[in-house]
């Protein structure tokens, strides 16, 4: 009986924690950039560092579909989602997963690029960024329940829940009212920065 009650709860700690991660059908990326003194890397769901940051700039591993244009066909599987497009010392360039430069770009690689467009079937939520009347920051919040998914304490740039956003992610691009580097909020309110130690946490 002890045996039976222990799997029964095993099961729905594991149901429940899957179903944490999935926030109604949209799952966090396996990397995702982090950034610290100004500087992109890229961490796991948990902030745990993978790539240190070292980058100027630094998007989603995700297809460029640029590179169906690329004359050698050799190097169009660098436009994979395996791969990811950074900026260092002022050069666009893509690496892999471990941080490795694997190509970096030049125009002359390329015929005319054409207009492309991605196809993403996307999940409608309800949830939906608000305003402090006082403050005037942003948070979101979900508009069925109205419980506040994170407080409106950011300048918000981009909603990657949105339905137009392609893939979608329960995130949120924002900056801090104090300035400094954009960074992602996880709809778990996360924070995908690594502030200095002196630096107090925003309220």
């Amino acid at each position: 009986m002890r045996i039976y009650l222990a799997f029964i709860l095993l099961l729905s700690t594991v149901f429940s924690s899957d179903a944490q991660e999935k926030n109604d059908g949209l799952f966090y990326p396996d990397l995702i950039p982090i950034v610290k003194n100004g500087l992109y890397g890229y961490c796991d769901k948990d902030k745990k560092v993978i790539i240190e940051p070292q980058f100027e700039g630094a998007a989603f591993f995700g297809e460029d579909l640029d590179f169906h244009d690329i004359k050698d066909p050799k190097k169009k599987i660098f436009g994979s989602s395996a791969y990811a497009t950074v900026w260092k010392d002022g050069q666009r360039m893509r690496i892999d997963k471990k941080g490795n430069v694997v190509y970096r770009y030049n125009p002359e690689d390329f015929n005319e690029i054409r207009p492309k467009e991605s196809i993403n079937e996307s999940i409608k939520h309800s949830y939906e960024k608000f305003q402090d009347d006082q403050t005037l920051l942003w948070g979101v919040h979900d508009i069925a329940t109205s419980e506040v998914l994170i407080p409106a304490r950011y300048n918000i740039h981009e909603e990657l829940y949105s339905d137009f956003h392609v893939p979608q992610y329960p995130l949120i691009l924002v900056s801090s009212p104090r300035g400094g580097s954009k960074f992602y909020v996880g709809l778990n309110g996360t924070e995908y920065i690594i502030r200095p130690e002196n630096e107090p946490e925003p309220k």
